[in-house]
Protein backbone atom coordinates (compact mmCIF):
# COMPACT_ATOMS: atom_id res chain seq x y z
CA UNK A 1 0.00 0.00 0.00
CA UNK A 2 1.53 3.28 -0.86
CA UNK A 3 1.95 5.82 1.48
CA UNK A 4 -0.24 9.08 2.69
CA UNK A 5 1.32 11.35 0.28
CA UNK A 6 1.55 8.67 -2.60
CA UNK A 7 -2.09 7.73 -2.62
CA UNK A 8 -3.66 11.92 -3.46
CA UNK A 9 -5.78 11.33 -6.07
CA UNK A 10 -5.74 15.03 -7.36
CA UNK A 11 -8.84 14.12 -10.05
CA UNK A 12 -10.83 13.93 -6.44
CA UNK A 13 -9.46 16.91 -5.05
CA UNK A 14 -10.69 18.61 -8.41
CA UNK A 15 -13.88 17.27 -8.31
CA UNK A 16 -14.04 18.57 -4.27
CA UNK A 17 -13.26 21.72 -5.51
CA UNK A 18 -16.04 22.21 -7.95
CA UNK A 19 -18.60 20.22 -5.87
CA UNK A 20 -17.85 23.09 -3.59
CA UNK A 21 -18.72 26.03 -5.82
CA UNK A 22 -21.29 23.96 -7.02
CA UNK A 23 -23.18 23.92 -3.67
CA UNK A 24 -22.59 27.66 -2.95
CA UNK A 25 -24.06 28.51 -6.06
CA UNK A 26 -26.96 25.77 -5.38
CA UNK A 27 -27.33 27.68 -1.64
CA UNK A 28 -27.50 30.99 -3.42
CA UNK A 29 -29.97 30.21 -6.66
CA UNK A 30 -32.26 28.75 -3.93
CA UNK A 31 -32.49 31.57 -1.31
CA UNK A 32 -35.05 33.32 -3.47
CA UNK A 33 -35.99 30.50 -5.51
CA UNK A 34 -39.13 29.51 -3.51
CA UNK A 35 -40.36 33.21 -3.06
CA UNK A 36 -40.06 34.22 -6.60
CA UNK A 37 -43.25 34.13 -9.10
CA UNK A 38 -42.85 30.88 -10.90
CA UNK A 39 -43.55 33.19 -13.79
CA UNK A 40 -40.65 35.78 -13.75
CA UNK A 41 -37.73 35.62 -15.61
CA UNK A 42 -36.21 35.72 -12.17
CA UNK A 43 -37.77 32.64 -11.34
CA UNK A 44 -36.73 30.90 -14.51
CA UNK A 45 -32.70 32.22 -13.54
CA UNK A 46 -32.43 30.53 -10.25
CA UNK A 47 -34.45 27.28 -11.61
CA UNK A 48 -32.04 27.26 -13.62
CA UNK A 49 -28.78 27.56 -11.49
CA UNK A 50 -30.45 25.25 -9.06
CA UNK A 51 -30.98 22.47 -11.50
CA UNK A 52 -27.50 22.87 -13.21
CA UNK A 53 -26.06 22.07 -9.72
CA UNK A 54 -27.78 19.53 -8.48
CA UNK A 55 -24.96 16.68 -9.20
CA UNK A 56 -22.44 18.68 -6.58
CA UNK A 57 -23.84 16.62 -3.38
CA UNK A 58 -23.87 12.83 -5.28
CA UNK A 59 -20.49 14.03 -6.26
CA UNK A 60 -19.35 14.38 -2.70
CA UNK A 61 -21.49 10.98 -1.86
CA UNK A 62 -19.37 9.36 -4.35
CA UNK A 63 -15.71 10.87 -3.63
CA UNK A 64 -16.50 9.73 -0.22
CA UNK A 65 -17.13 5.86 -1.83
CA UNK A 66 -14.44 6.15 -4.02
CA UNK A 67 -11.87 6.97 -0.51
CA UNK A 68 -13.70 4.77 1.74
CA UNK A 69 -14.10 1.63 -0.45
CA UNK A 70 -11.56 1.11 -2.33
CA UNK A 71 -8.80 0.87 0.97
CA UNK A 72 -9.20 -1.14 4.32
CA UNK A 73 -9.90 1.44 7.35
CA UNK A 74 -10.65 -0.19 10.91
CA UNK A 75 -14.09 0.67 11.86
CA UNK A 76 -12.11 2.47 14.77
CA UNK A 77 -10.42 4.98 12.75
CA UNK A 78 -13.42 5.64 10.69
CA UNK A 79 -15.33 6.71 14.00
CA UNK A 80 -12.38 8.13 15.56
CA UNK A 81 -11.43 10.44 12.54
CA UNK A 82 -14.02 10.70 10.13
CA UNK A 83 -17.24 10.69 12.23
CA UNK A 84 -15.40 12.69 15.42
CA UNK A 85 -14.16 15.45 13.29
CA UNK A 86 -17.93 15.65 11.23
CA UNK A 87 -19.80 15.88 14.63
CA UNK A 88 -17.52 18.15 16.38
CA UNK A 89 -17.75 20.89 13.46
CA UNK A 90 -21.80 19.60 13.05
CA UNK A 91 -21.80 20.79 17.33
CA UNK A 92 -19.92 23.86 16.64
CA UNK A 93 -21.49 25.45 13.26
CA UNK A 94 -25.07 24.34 14.54
CA UNK A 95 -24.80 25.98 18.07
CA UNK A 96 -23.83 29.20 16.45
CA UNK A 97 -26.33 29.30 14.10
CA UNK A 98 -28.94 28.11 16.84
CA UNK A 99 -27.28 31.12 19.10
CA UNK A 100 -27.16 33.72 16.16
CA UNK A 101 -30.61 32.69 15.34
CA UNK A 102 -31.77 33.33 18.89
CA UNK A 103 -30.43 36.80 19.01
CA UNK A 104 -31.90 37.89 15.82
CA UNK A 105 -35.18 36.54 17.05
CA UNK A 106 -35.00 39.22 19.56
CA UNK A 107 -36.70 37.00 22.21
CA UNK A 108 -35.09 35.48 25.34
CA UNK A 109 -32.94 32.77 25.08
CA UNK A 110 -33.99 29.66 26.54
CA UNK A 111 -31.63 26.58 27.00
CA UNK A 112 -33.58 23.82 26.02
CA UNK A 113 -34.78 25.83 22.79
CA UNK A 114 -31.13 26.48 22.15
CA UNK A 115 -30.50 22.51 22.68
CA UNK A 116 -33.19 21.20 20.21
CA UNK A 117 -32.36 23.83 17.16
CA UNK A 118 -28.56 22.50 17.98
CA UNK A 119 -29.36 18.77 18.01
CA UNK A 120 -31.61 19.58 14.72
CA UNK A 121 -28.82 21.25 13.19
CA UNK A 122 -29.30 24.50 10.69
CA UNK A 123 -31.76 23.58 7.56
CA UNK A 124 -28.52 23.22 5.10
CA UNK A 125 -26.18 20.31 7.57
CA UNK A 126 -28.30 17.76 6.72
CA UNK A 127 -25.73 16.76 4.45
CA UNK A 128 -23.63 15.76 7.89
CA UNK A 129 -26.58 13.29 9.18
CA UNK A 130 -26.33 11.68 5.66
CA UNK A 131 -22.54 11.31 5.87
CA UNK A 132 -22.19 10.11 9.32
CA UNK A 133 -24.64 7.26 8.32
CA UNK A 134 -22.72 6.58 4.77
CA UNK A 135 -19.48 6.45 7.24
CA UNK A 136 -21.11 3.52 9.86
CA UNK A 137 -22.60 1.77 7.55
CA UNK A 138 -18.86 1.68 5.33
CA UNK A 139 -18.00 -1.68 6.47
CA UNK A 140 -21.21 -3.44 5.35
CA UNK A 141 -21.38 -1.34 2.06
CA UNK A 142 -17.44 -2.70 1.61
CA UNK A 143 -18.35 -6.44 1.60
CA UNK A 144 -21.36 -5.88 -0.45
CA UNK A 145 -19.37 -3.84 -3.30
CA UNK A 146 -16.56 -7.07 -3.43
CA UNK A 147 -18.88 -9.30 -4.55
CA UNK A 148 -20.72 -8.39 -7.76
CA UNK A 149 -23.83 -10.40 -6.93
CA UNK A 150 -24.11 -9.17 -3.86
CA UNK A 151 -23.92 -5.39 -5.18
CA UNK A 152 -26.31 -6.31 -7.90
CA UNK A 153 -28.70 -7.45 -4.79
CA UNK A 154 -27.89 -4.52 -2.73
CA UNK A 155 -28.76 -2.06 -5.77
CA UNK A 156 -31.90 -4.25 -6.70
CA UNK A 157 -33.34 -3.71 -3.27
CA UNK A 158 -32.61 -0.20 -3.02
CA UNK A 159 -34.53 0.24 -6.06
CA UNK A 160 -37.39 -1.48 -4.97
CA UNK A 161 -37.45 -0.06 -0.93
CA UNK A 162 -35.99 3.59 -1.89
CA UNK A 163 -37.74 4.11 -5.55
CA UNK A 164 -40.70 1.75 -6.77
CA UNK A 165 -42.47 1.45 -3.08
CA UNK A 166 -42.38 5.16 -2.59
CA UNK A 167 -43.44 5.68 -5.71
CA UNK A 168 -46.33 3.43 -5.78
CA UNK A 169 -47.59 4.56 -2.32
CA UNK A 170 -47.94 8.18 -4.21
CA UNK A 171 -49.33 6.57 -7.24
CA UNK A 172 -51.87 4.88 -5.30
CA UNK A 173 -52.67 7.80 -3.07
CA UNK A 174 -52.14 5.40 -0.18
CA UNK A 175 -50.12 8.18 1.81
CA UNK A 176 -50.90 7.15 5.43
CA UNK A 177 -51.32 10.90 6.14
CA UNK A 178 -54.05 10.54 4.01
CA UNK A 179 -57.17 10.00 6.60
CA UNK A 180 -59.04 6.38 5.79
CA UNK A 181 -62.37 8.08 4.72
CA UNK A 182 -60.01 10.92 2.42
CA UNK A 183 -58.47 7.84 0.20
CA UNK A 184 -62.43 6.40 0.09
CA UNK A 185 -63.34 9.59 -1.53
CA UNK A 186 -60.65 9.75 -3.81
CA UNK A 187 -61.69 6.29 -4.82
CA UNK A 188 -65.00 6.07 -4.98
CA UNK A 189 -65.82 9.36 -6.27
CA UNK A 190 -67.38 8.79 -10.21
CA UNK A 191 -65.95 9.99 -13.21
CA UNK A 192 -63.17 11.24 -10.78
CA UNK A 193 -59.54 9.88 -12.28
CA UNK A 194 -58.17 7.33 -9.93
CA UNK A 195 -55.10 10.11 -9.23
CA UNK A 196 -57.48 13.42 -8.44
Amino acid sequence: MLSEGQDRQYHLDCLKVLATFAVMLLHIAEQNWHSANVLSFEWNVLNFYDSVVRWAVPVFVMISGALFLDRDYPVSRIYRKNILRIVTAFIFWSLAYALISAVLSNKPMELQAIIVETLKGHYHMWFLFMIVGLYMTVPFLKTIVQSAALTKYFLVLSLIFAFVIPQAIKLLSLDYKISAAERKRRFMLPGCARFC
